[in-house]
C-alpha cells in the first residue's frame, strides 16, 4: 500500500513491459546528405514526448550530423498510425512498439540488435520480450506500474496506517472505515477513477492475470490456454471499486473527485 509506482519486487511482471524500441533494417527514411544524417523515431507514448525530445537534442549536441525527428501517435492510434506509415512507404528508422504481438507483426522489418552498446544494461528478465526467432529485435525502454495510491492526509483523518494494509482483508476493513467515516472526514466517495481510460481498467487485471505465468511474458503470449486461477480475488477488488463503494454504480470506476482516497492509477 505504501506509494512506491516502481517497486518492482512488490509490483509483478504484468505492470511490466508494456513498450519496446525496436529499429527497422530497411531505414528507408534515413536521408544522408554531405554526412548529415536524419533518423526517424515513432514514439506511442505521448505522455513522455518531452523526455525523448530532450534526449534527441542531447545525441544532437554531441552528434552534430544526426538529426532526430520524433512523430508521437498514441492514445489508441498509435498501432494503426505506425501500420499507415509502412504501408505508405515511409517506415520509421527507430519504432516504439506495444510488447510480443507488434513484434510479430513487424518482425521481417527489424534488425539484430545484440551487438548494440545498449542491449548490455537490460535488466535480466525483461531481455525475453525484445527476443524474436532468436533475434534480439527490441530494447525495453518502459515499464508501467498498476496499483492504488491514497490521500495520506485522508488516512490520518480516519486513523489507518497504511503501511498495515498487506491483504484483502485489511484493505476492505480500511474500505469500509473511511466509507462509514466520510462525512467526518470530508470526502465524497472512498475510490475514483477517470472512467475514460478503459486501457488501465483493462491493465488492472494483469495484477490476477500473469500470476498462473509465474510473471513470464513470453510464456503468457505464448500460452495457448488461460488458467482462470484468481478470478474470485480479481472479482472482490473489482467489486469493491465499481459497485459497492462507487456512488455512480454500476459502471466501470466512474467516480472522480478531489477528495477521493483510493485512486487506481498508471505508471
Amino acid at each position: 500500500m505504501k506509494k512506491r509506482f516502481f517497486k518492482i519486487a512488490k509490483l509483478t511482471f504484468m505492470l511490466s513491459l508494456s513498450l519496446i524500441v525496436l529499429t527497422c533494417c530497411s531505414f528507408s527514411s534515413q536521408k544522408e546528405k554531405n554526412s548529415k544524417i536524419t533518423l526517424n523515431f515513432f514514439n506511442q507514448k505521448p505522455e513522455i514526448t518531452a523526455q525523448y525530445q530532450k534526449l534527441a537534442r542531447m545525441y544532437h549536441a554531441k552528434h552534430p550530423n544526426v538529426n532526430i525527428q520524433i512523430t508521437t501517435s498514441g492514445q489508441g492510434g498509435g498501432a494503426a498510425a505506425l501500420q499507415a506509415k509502412f504501408a505508405s512507404g515511409e517506415a520509421p528508422d527507430i519504432i516504439m512498439l506495444g510488447g510480443l504481438p507488434e513484434i510479430d507483426r513487424y518482425k521481417d522489418h527489424l534488425i539484430n540488435l545484440k551487438d548494440l552498446k545498449a542491449s548490455k544494461n537490460i535488466v535480466p528478465n525483461l531481455v525475453s520480450g525484445g527476443i524474436s526467432n532468436k533475434r534480439m529485435v527490441g530494447i525495453p525502454v518502459d515499464l508501467e506500474a498498476y496499483g492504488w495510491s491514497y490521500n495520506k492526509a485522508v488516512f490520518a483523518k480516519a486513523g489507518i496506517d497504511a503501511s498495515k494494509i498487506n491483504n484483502y482483508s485489511e484493505f476492505l476493513k480500511a474500505v469500509e472505515k473511511l466509507n462509514s467515516e466520510k462525512k467526518k472526514i470530508g470526502i465524497d466517495a472512498v475510490f475514483g477513477f477517470n472512467g475514460a481510460d478503459t486501457n488501465s481498467i483493462a491493465s488492472v487485471s494483469a495484477q490476477f492475470t500473469s500470476l498462473p505465468y509465474n510473471n513470464n511474458l513470453v510464456k503468457a503470449f505464448k500460452s495457448k490456454t488461460f488458467p482462470w486461477k484468481y478470478e474470485r480475488q480479481m472479482k472482490n477488488y473489482y467489486d469493491l471499486a465499481n459497485y459497492k463503494f462507487n456512488p455512480n454504480k454500476p459502471g466501470i470506476f466512474q467516480w472522480q473527485s478531489v477528495d477521493d482516497v483510493f485512486l487506481m492509477v498508471v505508471d
